[in-house]
């Protein structure tokens, strides 16, 4: 009786503690043993081939009856602080008719020394009693082993229950892993692990390893598919990578390969990352893969594989060179196609033209990437790229974006190289680890300070433009300054292309300007046919006691309604040129698309009042456009020679022009009579509202392409008769001048005209006035009403009559007077002529 109770606790007491053991015969062994001898007698020669390499499957089972075996299938060793970590799984495949119980057998695990470790089945496997006839069960049992201890020294004795031995064991066998074995899956194999009790084949398909300043990042792709019969979901496995010193460093996995579901049959590439610290050899290394035993509280390594030879250099690319990644089933051409910097001050700002194209005939979402620039002496910079939004590419599609960050010229701009990293998790605590997808070295940078009328290629998904800044200048506004950078857009393609919605951005000394910026495209559209081009006018306003030495332009491409990302960037260091002097005499050239014009200034002169002048200016402006247009309104700012500036009134044709029409606009200021107004110059440009070239009637919020007309400053001649007296487009002719005074308090007065007009000049509203003026031989001075020149008539012999209202004329019955002609504007007057008559004297003059 207590024997048999002895036995029964034994019994119990194994199955607690899943002490099972076994050591086949191996003939593999000793043969590997025979060479071992024969090579310690034998010189190396150059010739001798490579030791074969065994895996556990060539190792001999271990008999368990007559008909039925056991392997040793898998072992695992996780190195801890204090201990290793031992799995090791074990097959029985049973031939027999019947079921096998398996509480008849266990294993222990011992050294050669005889130190006997405690194992213990896992959790998942507690529950499997016996093998079914005809079928393979596997156990998998986990002990903690001695920190130096390798698979190789290690023992698995097969034990069976055995009452007629000693003690009621009888070994069946035993498995030693010989030398020249290896328990990991090797290179280019798949071992089936069972996740969530689905048999997974899981091999690792390429290892990348990226050196940098402090350590070495790791990226291992790993394919799993799923062998089984149900849906493998989010399983809790974690994967890391062991060093040849049995170091393990956590593998992060990406967005793409933390939660994920694999039907039966389904093949999936996880991708995972991890850094090693540069004093780390990573020369053999190796991925395991690891479950938790939410039971046993212990985590165990269930799969470890041979990582192939890294690809180090695969991700770093050269100069202008390509990367193609793999997105999905989809392979992605990578690389930098241009690059320039903009030196400002102690720091240089750096654009990188970086492109993707898809190399597919199917869609590819491309992740979110995250790119930083690299340098020296530990230099990092984080860029944000928010053209990656979103972004999908057509097939064969080609997309680049434009990458800026700022870089101190103390690290300077030659060893420079941007990191295109695998988009992070948000969840991750650790927002240090980037793991690039990819290492681009610069290409020589171009500069692109004082720059101008030079020619870049900017690469735009709609294709390749040419893009220059044509002129920058600081120009008079009523509160302020005006700065305009004129850039030339050109399509280099041979299709019509349509640019998308532009911003513009100015600094001024590396200072962001905050007021409005406005874009103009001078076609209006944004539209350019195939080799043509288009203007565009970067505009904001600066307060004008600002000074700078520097200022920056960068031409943005809209994202959405808030976001933007840089197209190019301009630096100007030093002065800005001075606004183009249009000689008197000389036509300016209008280019702007579809309005197209030559612009002269005809005459000039000055209306003085009592306290102030009115400074007036005809220009002739001609349509250079093919068929009716709409010219450009002009802005325009008189210009002393000191250089104060006074806003100018511009009156123009509202309605179209035709084809090599001429337009006359009417140009003044009033400006204090102080101020000398024979050397002042015209400021003229196109004005723009809102984004765009200011409509007829708009009001302009800014100008443009601005240039300083030289003026001929000339009073018209006085004149003692009224003989084509010049009011231009006007030539008027008075005639048969009639005075008569009635005893009444009113003078008429009657006259005959020829009024003819320059039939080529069209014109708005037109502001002279005609001031009749009688002074008597008293010295009293009498004005008639002003005559406007709607209410005179073109033609030849025309009569015109009008009347002066006062008591004096009452008196008058005969007796001599002076009458004067002024040109009247904006309430200010020139004389133009005068001559002597008496009252009721009939006068003429030819």
């Amino acid at each position: 009786m207590n024997k048999n109770r002895t036995i029964a606790a034994i019994l119990s007491l194994s199955l607690a503690l899943g002490t099972f053991s076994v050591i086949a015969p191996d003939t593999h062994a000793a043969a590997a043993k025979t060479a071992t001898n024969t090579s310690q007698s034998t010189k190396t020669t150059a010739n001798k081939p490579t030791a074969a390499v065994y895996t556990l499957d060539k190792l001999s089972p271990v008999k368990v009856t007559a008909k039925s075996s056991v392997k040793l299938t898998d072992v695992n060793l996780y190195k801890q602080e204090d201990a290793n970590i031992l799995t090791y799984t074990i097959t029985y495949t049973n031939n027999e008719a019947r079921s096998i119980p398996l509480i008849d057998y266990w294993t222990k695990v011992r050294t050669k020394s005889n130190t006997v470790y405690p194992t213990n089945l896992t959790t998942k496997d507690q529950g499997k009693k016996t093998i079914p006839a005809q079928s393979s069960l596997t156990l998998t049992y986990y002990a903690k082993v001695a920190k130096h201890l390798t698979a190789n020294d290690l023992i698995f004795d097969v034990i069976k229950w055995d009452f007629s031995q000693p003690n009621f064991e009888k070994k069946l066998g035993t498995f030693q892993i010989p030398s020249n074995y290896v328990t990991a899956t090797q290179t280019g194999k798949y071992k089936s692990i069972r996740m969530n009790d689905i048999p997974i084949k899981t091999s690792v398909s390429r290892v990348n390893i990226f050196p940098s300043d402090d350590y070495h990042y790791v990226n291992v792709a790993v394919n799993v598919e799923n062998a089984g019969f149900k849906m493998l979901e989010n399983p809790a496995y974690k994967y890391v990578v062991k060093t040849a010193n049995g170091n393990s460093y956590p593998l992060v996995p990406d967005n793409s390969s933390k939660e994920y579901k694999l039907q039966p049959g389904e093949k999936k590439t996880l991708n995972f990352m991890t850094m090693i610290p540069n004093k780390v050899k990573v020369d053999k290394l190796e991925m395991q893969v690891l479950e938790e035993d939410e039971t046993a509280k212990i985590t165990l390594p269930v799969g470890t594989f041979v990582l192939p030879k890294s690809t180090t250099n695969s991700s770093n690319v050269k100069a202008y060179g390509e990367k193609v990644i793999t997105i999905g089933e989809s392979k992605v051409s990578t690389k930098i196609a241009s690059a320039w910097t903009n030196q400002s001050h102690d720091k240089n700002d750096v654009s990188v033209t970086f492109m993707f194209e898809n190399l597919s005939n199917r869609e590819v979402t491309v992740p979110k990437y995250e790119f930083e620039m690299r340098g020296p002496k530990g230099f990092s910079v984080p860029i944000v790229a928010k053209s990656m939004e979103n972004m999908v590419l057509k097939p064969m599609e080609k997309r680049p974006i434009t990458l800026t960050a700022v870089v101190s010229t103390e690290i300077g701009t030659d060893e420079l190289k941007l990191h295109m990293n695998r988009p992070s998790d948000p969840e991750q605590k650790n927002t240090e680890f980037k793991y690039p997808e990819g290492i681009y070295a610069l290409p020589e940078l171009q500069t692109m300070q004082n720059k101008i009328g030079t020619e870049y290629n900017v690469q735009h998904s709609k294709g390749t433009l040419g893009v220059s800044i044509d002129s920058l200048q600081r120009l008079p506004w009523t509160d302020g300054d005006i700065v305009s950078a004129k850039m030339k857009i050109r399509n280099k393609e041979f299709k019509t292309i349509q640019l998308p919605a532009l911003e513009g951005v100015f600094k001024l000394d590396s200072a962001d300007i905050s007021g409005k910026t406005q874009v103009v495209s001078s076609n209006g559209t944004l539209i350019i046919g195939p080799k043509e081009e288009v203007d565009v006018y970067v505009v904001t306003k600066i307060p004008s006691y600002l000074d700078f030495t520097q200022i920056q332009i960068a031409l943005l491409e809209k994202i959405g309604e808030t976001d933007a990302a840089q197209l190019i960037q301009f630096t100007n260091i030093g002065r800005l040129a001075e606004i183009p002097v249009v000689e008197y005499g000389s036509y300016h050239n209008l280019m702007t698309q579809g309005r197209k014009a030559d612009i002269m200034a005809r005459n000039s002169k000055v209306y003085k009042g009592n306290v102030e002048q009115v400074v007036y200016t005809d220009l002739v402006m001609k349509s250079l456009e093919e068929r009716q247009t709409t010219l450009s309104q002009l802005v325009g700012y008189y210009r002393t020679k000191d250089g104060r500036y006074y806003k100018a009134n511009i009156a123009q044709v509202e309605g179209p022009t035709s084809p090599q029409g001429y337009n006359i606009v009417t140009v003044w200021s009033k400006i204090p009579n102080s101020i000398d107004a024979k050397e002042m110059q015209l400021v003229i440009g196109e004005g723009i509202t809102e984004n765009k070239l200011t409509p007829p009637k708009g009001e302009s919020d800014g100008y443009v392409n601005a240039v300083a007309m030289n003026l001929d400053m000339q009073q018209p001649s006085f004149k003692k008769d009224f003989n084509k007296l010049d009011f231009f487009p006007y030539t008027l002719t008075i005639s048969n001048f009639y005075a008569t005074a009635s005893k009444s308090p009113s003078l008429s007065i009657e006259f005959t005209y020829d009024l003819t007009r320059e039939a080529q000049y069209n014109m708005g509203e037109y502001g002279h006035k005609l001031i009749l003026e009688i002074t008597d031989t008293s010295g009293r001075k009498f004005e008639a009403p002003p005559i406007e020149f709607k209410d005179l008539s073109e033609g030849k012999n025309k009569s015109f009559s009008t009347s002066i209202s006062h008591a004096f004329f009452e008196q008058v019955e005969n007796g001599a007077f002076q009458v004067s002609l002024y040109d009247s504007f904006q309430d200010e007057r020139i004389k133009l002529a005068s001559y002597s008559s008496r009252y009721n004297l009939k006068n003429y003059r030819e």
